[in-house]
C-alpha cells in the first residue's frame, strides 16, 4: 500500500498511525477527491521523501519499544519469581525471553543462576558453550562456566575454563582480576593465588596484584606470604605504609599471625635492612603486645635511622597507656639521655614521671578495690614522696608556660591529697591550678578534687559554690559536665534540697549513656521513694554523707536504724545493703554475710536484690576466703538473673575461680 493510502485509510477509519498527527484532516467534512488529491500534492512536495522516512523510523521504533517493554516486564516477572524460589517458574520465562535474545548477556546470566541454582549443571554448560562460541572474548561466560565446573567437583575442568578465560583477552589486568575472583568466590584461593600470580609477572606495575595477593595469604594462613607482597609493595611506593599497617592489624590477632609476620620480616630485613621495615616489624610487635621486642627494634632502628627518637617515645607512650609500664619506663629513660634537647623532651620527662608513678601503683596491690567503700591507710608515703619529687624537679626546671607545667603540679596535688592525705597543700595546689589554668583539663578536675576536700571538711556550702564554678566553665565535656551535676545532685541532698538535687539528675538522666546515668537513677529512685517520709530521708541522706566522708562507723549506726524501720519499705532494703557496705569497709566480714543474706533470702526481690548477690558473692571470695561459697553464690545469680548488669563479670569470676582451682 503507498503512504497516501494508508494516510487514507487512517482518516477514514480513524486509526492512528504513530507518529503522524491525521487531526486536521479528520475535520474535513468529506472525504472528497479534491482533499484526496489536495493531500496527495502535499506530499509530492520537497519534503515527501523527509517525511516518508520520519514516518517509517518512528513506525519501527514503535513496535520495537513495545516488544522490549514486553521482554522487560516478563524479565521483572522473572526475577520476582526467583526471589520468591519459585525457581521452576522463573526458568520458565527467562528460557522465553532468552530465546528471543540470546545474545543479551543479562538473560544469559540470569537463565545460567537460575540452572545452578536448581543443579541443572549440564544445561548451564550448555547454556554457557553457547555463549561463548559466540563471543570468544566474553571473560565472564568463561569465569561463569569455570565456576559451574566447580560446583560439580570438576576442579580440573574448572581450573581449565579459567585459563582459557584467561586467553580470551590475553595480557590484560581486567581479565586476570575477573576471573581470579571467580575462583576467590568459589574458594579455590590456591587457584585465585597462582592466577594473580601469572597477572602480576605479565604486568608492568606489580603494585596491582599484591594487596589481592596478600588478602589471599592471609585468609590462607600464608602470613610469610602476605608480608612479602606487603614488602614488595613499601619497596615500589613507602607511602603505603598506614594502608598496610591497617590491612595486617585484620590478620595479626589470629594464631601465629604475629610470631610467622615477625619471622618473616626479619628475614627480609636481614637480606635488606630498611627503617620503613623496622617501623612494620615494630608494629607487628605491639598488635601482640610484644612491647619488649617492639622496643628492641624501634632502638636499633633509631640508632642506624631515624636518630631523633621520635619513635621510641611514641612506644613509650602508647605502652604508657596500654599498662605497659616497665618498657614504659625504659623508653622515656632512652629518650631523655639520648636526646635531652629533642622537640619532645618536656613530654617525654612529664611521661617518665607517670610511668614511674604507674609503676609504684602496679607493685602495691589494693586488696580493697572490690569493696564499694573502703579505708585509706595511707601506706607507702616514702614512695609517693619520690614521685612527688620527680614532679617537683620537672616543674623548678621549666616555666609555667610549659604545657605540661600544669598537668605535673595537678599530679603532685592529687598524689598530696590521695596518698600522702596531706590535705592543706593539695587544697591550696588544686587552687592554684584553678586560678591559673581554669578552662584547662586540669583546671576542670581541680575544681571536683577541690569540691571533694570541702565535702570531707563538711563545709557544704564551699563545695556547692566550687562545683558550681566548675559546671560553668565554657570548655568542659558533656562526660564532665554530668559529673559536676551529679556531685551538685549530691552535696543537695546532704543539705536536705531534694527538689533541687532532682532537678540536676534530671539532667544527666537526658543520656543514659553517661558514665554517671546509673549513680543518678539510683539517687533519684531513693529520694523520690523517701520523699514522702522526709525526716527518715534526711537520715539516710546523712548516713550517706558519712560514708562519704569515711565515717563508716557513724554512717553504719545511720544505716543500721533504718533498716529496722520496717514501716519504710524500699528505703528499708536499700539501708540494710547501704549498712552491709559499712561493715565491709571495716573488714566486719560475718556480720556483713548476715545482713546480705537476709536481703537475697526475702521472698519478694527487689532493685538492689542481684547487686546484693554479687557482693554477697565478692564478700566470700575476698573477705571470708571461702571461694567454695563464692562460686556457690555466683552460679546462683547466674541462674536466677539472668539479665543482671553483673551476669557477665559474674561469669568471669566463676569460670576464673574454676580454672584456679583445676591448676592447684
Amino acid at each position: 500500500m503507498k503512504w497516501f493510502e494508508m494516510i487514507e485509510n487512517g482518516i477514514k477509519n480513524e486509526f492512528v498511525i504513530p507518529g503522524f498527527d491525521l487531526s486536521k484532516y479528520r475535520n474535513l467534512k468529506n472525504y472528497n477527491l479534491l482533499n484526496l488529491i489536495r493531500f496527495k500534492n502535499s506530499l509530492r512536495s520537497v519534503g515527501m521523501t523527509c517525511l516518508i522516512l520520519v514516518i517509517s523510523f518512528v513506525l519501527l521504533l514503535s513496535s520495537t519499544n513495545a516488544q522490549d517493554q514486553n521482554l522487560l516486564n516478563k524479565f521483572r516477572l522473572a526475577q520476582s519469581y526467583e526471589q520468591a524460589n519459585q525457581l521452576e517458574k522463573a526458568k520458565e520465562l527467562y528460557t522465553e525471553i532468552y530465546n528471543l535474545q540470546p545474545n543479551n548477556n543479562q538473560f544469559v546470566e540470569a537463565l545460567n543462576r537460575v540452572y545452578v541454582r536448581l543443579k541443572e549443571y549440564d544445561n548451564s554448560i550448555s547454556l554457557l558453550t553457547t555463549s561463548i562460541n559466540r563471543n570468544p572474548q566474553d571473560v565472564l561466560k568463561f569465569g561463569m562456566l569455570g565456576s559451574t565446573y566447580y560446583l560439580m567437583d570438576n576442579s580440573q575442568k574448572a581450573f581449565d575454563a579459567w585459563e582459557e578465560g584467561l586467553k580470551a583477552i590475553p595480557n590484560s589486568v581486567v581479565t586476570y582480576r575477573v576471573i581470579a575472583n571467580y575462583a576467590i568466590e568459589n574458594r579455590a584461593f590456591d587457584k585465585a593465588i597462582e592466577i594473580l600470580q601469572e597477572g602480576k609477572k605479565i604486568n608492568n606495575d606489580p603494585r596491582i596484584f599484591s594487596y589481592d595477593l596478600a588478602n589471599l595469604y592471609s585468609i590462607t594462613m600464608n602470613f610469610e606470604g602476605a608480608v612479602k607482597e606487603y614488602a614488595d609493595l613499601l619497596d615500589q611506593d613507602p607511602n603505603q605504609l598506614a594502608v598496610i599497617k591497617n590491612r595486617m592489624a585484620q590478620y595479626l590477632n589470629r594464631p601465629g599471625a604475629v610470631s610467622q609476620t615477625a619471622e618473616a620480616l626479619k628475614s627480609i630485613i636481614e637480606g635488606e635492612p630498611k627503617s620503613i621495615l623496622y617501623d612494620l616489624l615494630s608494629y607487628t610487635y605491639i598488635q601482640g603486645s610484644d612491647y619488649k621486642n617492639a622496643l628492641e627494634v624501634l632502638i636499633e632502628a633509631d640508632k642506624k635511622y631515624i636518630k631523633n627518637g621520635s619513635a621510641v617515645f611514641n612506644l613509650a607512650e602508647a605502652s604508657l597507656n596500654d599498662n605497659q609500664i616497665e618498657i614504659s619506663v625504659k623508653a622515656f629513660n632512652y629518650v631523655l639521655e639520648n636526646y635531652p634537647n629533642s622537640p619532645f623532651a618536656l613530654a617525654a620527662k612529664i611521661g617518665f614521671a607517670k610511668a614511674e608513678e604507674a609503676r609504684l601503683e602496679n607493685t602495691l596491690i589494693n586488696n580493697n578495690s572490690w569493696k564499694p567503700y573502703s579505708v585509706n591507710n595511707y601506706t607507702n608515703k616514702d614512695s609517693y614522696q619520690k614521685i612527688v619529687r620527680i614532679y617537683e624537679s620537672f616543674i623548678e626546671s621549666e616555666s609555667v608556660r610549659n604545657p605540661y607545667y600544669f598537668e605535673a603540679l595537678y599530679r603532685i596535688a592529687f598524689i598530696e591529697k590521695h596518698k600522702l592525705n596531706n590535705i592543706e597543700k593539695a587544697d591550696s595546689l588544686f587552687s592554684l591550678i584553678t586560678e591559673r589554668a581554669p578552662v584547662s583539663e586540669y583546671g576542670s578536675n581541680s575544681y571536683l578534687e577541690l569540691g571533694d576536700l570541702f565535702i570531707l571538711k563538711n563545709e557544704l556550702e564551699i563545695a556547692e559554690e566550687l562545683l558550681q564554678k566548675g559546671l560553668n566553665l565554657y570548655r568542659i565535656t558533656p562526660n564532665q559536665q554530668n559529673l559536676f551535676r551529679y556531685k551538685l545532685a549530691k552535696v543537695y541532698f546532704w543539705k536536705g534540697e531534694f527538689d533541687n538535687s532532682l532537678k540536676h539528675l534530671a539532667e544527666i538522666t537526658k543520656d543514659l549513656k553517661d558514665n554517671t546515668a546509673n549513680d543518678a537513677l539510683q539517687l533519684s529512685f531513693i529520694i523520690n521513694i523517701g520523699k514522702k517520709d522526709s525526716v527518715s530521708l534526711v537520715k539516710y541522706a546523712e548516713a550517706d554523707h558519712f560514708a562519704e566522708q569515711g565515717k563508716f562507723n557513724l554512717a553504719a549506726d545511720n544505716f543500721r536504724l533504718l533498716s529496722q524501720n520496717e514501716n519504710l519499705l524500699i528505703l528499708n532494703d536499700i539501708s540494710k545493703l547501704k549498712y552491709a557496705e559499712m561493715l565491709a569497709a571495716l573488714d566486719y566480714f560475718p556480720e556483713t554475710v548476715k545482713i546480705l543474706e537476709e536481703i537475697v533470702n526475702l521472698k519478694t526481690r527487689n532493685i538492689f536484690s542481684d547487686k546484693s548477690l554479687y557482693f554477697l558473692g565478692e564478700v566470700y571470695e575476698f573477705g571470708l576466703k571461702d571461694l567454695n561459697s563464692a562460686k556457690s553464690i555466683y552460679q546462683k545469680l547466674l541462674e536466677n538473673y539472668p539479665n543482671s548488669i553483673y551476669f557477665e563479670s559474674c561469669r568471669e569470676k566463676l569460670n576464673e575461680l574454676t580454672t584456679n582451682k583445676s591448676n592447684t
